[in-house]
């Protein structure tokens, strides 16, 4: 190949309404996605190791911070990639920096916080090179790329600061930092003045992640399993762990996710309205909530025979499952503008996850079987409420 085939700038990537031609997730994202789900999992041993309020407040935050970086490059990817060879060797760099955040993540605040620091602010300054190439050559959207310059130049600035300076002054840059890259998104939607989005490229990439972390509760079910040498309390914990991932799943992609996905493509289109921010945002609790489920499901498991289930694994798996619920449904209502969308269904199923975790005393096994019951009963309902919902083929051939 030429030189010329081998590099295309930036360009503005419209929908398949614009265009015509559909649009995949790349091969390039898809393996850039497994360096941070290797992330989310040494987040996750962490957690299962440290399961306090401490703990969970310390993954929460790192997590955030992992989560905004993948953001940023999935929203970059969204509008401007032409998947030439300078962005692939971008986008390759960057997920050698994911994998130095994966092996310093157990002790980001601690002994290698200044690794995990250099490593995320490697990514924003990555990022920002590649802003300023789309600036070049994208003209009508430099109001919104100003944006994300300014943003992950702030960001990239404080993770250097933070590398150096002692804490707790360093927890402040990064989180400082964080916020700038959660804010830069509805700054830009203000000044994108309807700019286009990949309308199908966006809900992909989002559902993508939603089955990785998804599956780290399958993987910590096996791992259960394995370290409890099959015993029949923790296979019975197990096979019940499994249902749960396996509603989250339905409901995500059968149900609330997939109706919310819909509203949005017949409510804003392929226009960047403040729609898609919803949508996006309420991704970061849906899969923090899905990080915390499968610690908790593990955690059940490898304390399957204990009389009671300790406070902390029972409010991480709850917690996990209760978050989750209650960012499906957020979603669900904001996309579509109405509270009747989420009330009673899905939202119902939170207090009751919650009264889970209030109950003290309770074997493991009794406090998964009934968050099964709680999401299996979501499952059902959900199913009835699309049948209900969706018009029958008759009653269709049968409109004048």
């Amino acid at each position: 190949m030429t030189l010329p085939e081998l590099i295309h700038p930036p360009r503005l990537q419209h929908s398949d309404t614009e265009t015509g031609q559909q649009r995949n997730a790349s091969r390039l994202e898809l393996f850039f996605d497994l360096a941070f789900v290797l992330v989310v999992a040494e987040l996750a041993v962490e957690l299962r190791d440290n399961l306090t309020l401490h703990g969970v407040l310390v993954f929460a935050g790192l997590f955030a911070s992992i989560w905004w970086a993948w953001a940023g490059f999935t929203i970059y990817a969204n509008r401007f990639d032409t998947d030439d060879v300078v962005y692939r060797l971008a986008k390759l760099t960057a997920m050698l920096a994911v994998v130095g955040l994966a092996a310093s993540t157990t002790e980001a605040t601690g002994s290698l916080a200044t690794q995990f620091a250099l490593c995320q602010a490697t990514l924003h300054l990555i990022l920002v090179a590649l802003y300023i190439r789309a600036a070049r050559h994208v003209i009508q959207a430099r109001s919104l790329i100003a944006v994300y310059l300014v943003a992950e130049g702030l960001a990239a600035t404080l993770w250097l600061a933070g590398a150096v300076l002692p804490a707790p002054v360093r927890y402040v840059c990064w989180a400082v930092a964080v916020a700038a890259e959660a804010a830069a998104p509805i700054l830009a939607t203000m000044r994108s003045a309807g700019l286009p989005l990949h309308l199908e490229h966006l809900p992909e990439r989002f559902g993508l992640l939603v089955i990785l972390v998804l599956g780290q509760s399958i993987a910590a079910i096996a791992v259960g399993v394995h370290e409890t040498d099959w015993e029949a309390v923790t296979v019975t914990i197990a096979v019940l762990g499994f249902v749960v991932a396996a509603s989250l799943w339905w409901i995500y992609f059968d149900l609330t996710g997939a109706a919310a996905t819909s509203t949005l493509t017949n409510r804003a289109g392929h226009r960047s309205t403040p729609l898609h921010d919803i949508y996006a945002y309420g991704h970061w609790p849906l899969t923090l909530g899905l990080a915390a489920t499968g610690v908790g499901l593990e955690g059940a498991i490898l304390h399957g025979d204990q009389p009671a289930l300790a406070s902390g694994i029972r409010w991480v798996l709850c917690g996990g499952v209760a978050l989750y619920l209650l960012a499906v449904t957020a979603i669900r209502v904001g996309v579509a503008g109405s509270l009747r969308k989420g009330l009673p269904w899905p939202a119902v199923a939170v207090p009751l996850t919650l009264a889970v975790g209030l109950a003290s005393r309770v074997r493991p096994l009794v406090v998964v079987a009934a968050v099964t019951a709680v999401l299996v009963s979501e499952v059902v309902v959900g199913l009835a409420k699309q049948r209900q919902d969706t018009p029958s083929t008759a009653a269709l051939e049968n409109e004048p």
